[in-house]
């Protein structure tokens, strides 16, 4: 592998590698670290950190060490899930030799401020850098970039709203109906629709009090309701010499309360000029933000318009991310590992292959309006079939807690068309 020395500090390969999340994305992640390792001759050691109630998951038993959160003196009085105790996980990481760390998606995977004080201890994330989470992971400065970088943006307020009144006044100027986001939003929350004036004043109050309860602020602003949309995103791939790649279109547009259980690639029914175009757009978007790493560009392409809207960008590996590998043939763990090297990703062959659907499997009651049923797996039998891979936290006899997210596997099938 060619490397490159660069002024951000880089992952050696023998680098003791912390994982700061669990279940079955801490899973895909020691899997790629240990057949990198056997392919390009590395010696990464990972290191899992667990809560007592998942000791003997499958991510603990197959991390090369692992090590319970509440071994750790800054664990006392923790409130919440300790997966978003910034101090507690510092701590852990450094107490046993970890220098680099991966935190996946989800709990602290896109937080500023936790990949600045990695920055500050002298740890190699493999992400992008602080400056680059934090300014894309506003969805005020994110909108910022795409427009100075021509990327199509949806008709929205062009920054913060102040109150109720501004609001009126920027609904008014857009059109109803409109839709009222979090800066600072994601996994379905800080959303509200407005379909007409006489709701905007309740609508505005309601986002504006779950936003500050979530996320500790009351940012918020507002752009056109799409009617008849759907919810597509880019995967790409930056190195740090200002190479920036795209492995096609993923259409995440099925949909439950905001939450996405089925996506496929590529989109069908979307032409092939339109898929270039935001393919290029995401690459612009990304190189002028200073990105490095793994990250997806998500974008709302309106029907009737027929044009993509850019939305956010996820400064992370998306849990979605096997469709585009199955698709191309490529690991994201691999490449992750190889941009914290310093490696120049100047040529990644991308050949598309056929058609890939993922279905999420969850722990939910059908019957209780899909509550997590959290208990012990009594029965796991995994097909075994061509076109189909299963990422997975879970084995037969695991415990699914209820502290968690109640996924227990992707399931993900590959076709010829």
């Amino acid at each position: 592998m060619k490397v490159i020395a660069l002024k951000r500090k880089l992952l050696l390969p023998d680098a003791k590698i912390g994982i700061i999340n669990r279940g079955e994305a801490a899973v895909r992640f020691i899997r790629g670290a240990k057949e990198f390792n056997a392919l390009h001759g590395t010696t990464f050691t990972t290191v899992a950190f667990y809560t007592d109630v998942e000791s003997d998951a499958l991510f603990v038993k197959e991390a090369d060490q692992a090590y319970a959160l509440s071994s750790f003196p800054e664990f006392a009085g923790t409130t919440g899930s300790p997966y978003l105790n910034m101090n507690l996980l510092i701590n852990a990481l450094l107490t046993n030799g970890c220098t680099g760390v991966w935190v996946g998606w989800g709990f602290v995977a896109e937080n500023a401020e936790f990949a600045a004080l990695l920055e500050k201890n002298g740890l190699v994330l493999l992400g992008p850098t602080s400056k680059a989470m934090d300014d894309l992971g506003d969805k005020i400065k994110a909108k910022e970039i795409a427009d100075n970088s021509k990327v199509p943006t949806c008709p929205w307020s062009g920054g913060f709203l102040e109150n109720v009144e501004h609001a009126s006044r920027m609904a008014e100027k857009i059109g109803y109906p409109v839709i009222l986001k979090s800066a600072n939003g994601g996994g379905g929350r800080g959303i509200r629709k407005v379909f007409t004036p006489d709701q905007l004043d309740a609508q505005f109050r309601s986002v504006s009090d779950e936003i500050f309860r979530f996320f500790g602020n009351r940012v918020i602003f507002m752009e056109a309701l799409v009617v008849r949309g759907r919810h597509l995103e880019v995967q790409c791939l930056a190195d740090s010499h200002g190479n920036v790649h795209t492995f096609g279109v993923r259409d995440c547009s099925v949909q439950r309360n905001n939450q996405k259980i089925i996506e496929e690639t590529p989109p069908a029914h979307l032409a092939p000029e339109k898929m270039k175009d935001v393919e290029a757009s995401a690459a612009r978007l990304l190189k002028a933000a200073g990105y490095h790493s793994a990250g997806t560009v998500e974008y709302l392409y309106d029907i009737d318009r027929k044009e993509a809207y850019f939305m956010e960008v996820n400064t992370r590996l998306q849990v979605e991310h096997p469709i585009t590998e199955e698709l191309f043939q490529v690991d994201f763990i691999h490449l992750q590992l190889r941009v914290a090297m310093g490696e120049v990703l100047s040529d990644i062959p991308k050949i598309p292959r056929g058609h890939v659907i993922e279905v999420r499997l969850n722990a939910e009651d059908p019957d209780q309006k899909f509550a997590p049923t959290p208990g012990r797996i009594n029965r796991y039998l995994p097909p075994l079939l061509p076109g189909i891979r299963i990422d997975s936290g879970f084995e037969w006899g695991s415990r699914i807690p209820g502290d968690f997210d109640s996924m227990v596997a992707k399931i993900i099938a590959s076709g010829p068309t």
